[in-house]
């Protein structure tokens, strides 16, 4: 949250074109400039919410595919109760096996 605002800034006037201006008339540039200062502000607040989303979306949620047998198997070994051949059996078992147990088979 602290570097969103500069970053949409940075990117409206350095990448879009944004430009500041006071008083849009009295410079002379009415209508187009505020065009297309709102243009520039609403590509630069689009960079910076959709970038970071297909990111989530493409990469940090697939992982979890990758992780999550694992952690199952973790959280059942830990919790396995006091026989030690129990929780090394659940801590090695296949993923295919874990959804067998999670099924009642």
């Amino acid at each position: 949250s602290m570097i969103g605002p500069p970053l949409v800034g940075f990117l409206a006037e350095h990448t879009f074109g944004y430009r500041a201006v006071e008083n849009t008339h009295a410079h002379g540039h009415g209508l187009p400039g505020l065009e297309k200062n709102r243009q520039a502000l609403r590509s630069a607040l689009l960079c910076c919410t959709m970038l970071p989303w297909l990111m989530q979306a493409f990469v940090f949620f697939p992982l979890l595919h990758v992780t999550y047998a694992a952690d199952v198997r973790a959280v059942k070994a830990r919790t396995a109760g006091s026989s030690s051949t129990e929780a090394y059996e659940l801590a090695n078992l296949r993923p295919q096996d874990d959804t067998a147990m999670t099924m009642g088979e």
